[in-house]
């Protein structure tokens, strides 16, 4: 299990997301939808899932993932850090991501 969803009423685990294949590095929930997490992690993948319908969609990407943030600006798009020191903007409806930026010599860390 990568990634457990607790009931804080019951103060036990709900359900039990197996999307990744390796450790877990960040998660973010969506600004709008309170429901939809976006995780990322050391098997250099981004994924999204709702956790109402339990419906996902990943995206592999070149190194492993550091950090995700939604933008601000689009609800429909996500920013993502990775060890090799690019910064990916991924628009949730497209399978590749937007752009790719060389931001740093190495890892995009916190």
């Amino acid at each position: 299990c990568s990634i457990l969803l607790w009931d804080l009423e019951t103060g036990a685990a709900k359900e039990c997301l197996s999307h990744h294949t390796d450790k877990v590095q960040t998660l973010c929930w969506h600004l709008a939808e309170s429901t939809t997490l976006l995780s990322g992690g050391f098997d250099s993948s981004c994924n999204l899932t709702d956790c109402r319908s339990m419906n996902s969609k990943s995206w592999t990407l070149e190194g492993e993932v550091e950090q995700v943030i939604w933008d601000v600006t689009n609800p429909f798009n996500f920013l993502a850090g990775t060890s090799t020191g690019n910064v990916m903007c991924i628009d949730i409806r497209q399978e590749k991501p937007l752009y790719t930026i060389a931001a740093h010599d190495h890892e995009v860390a916190g």
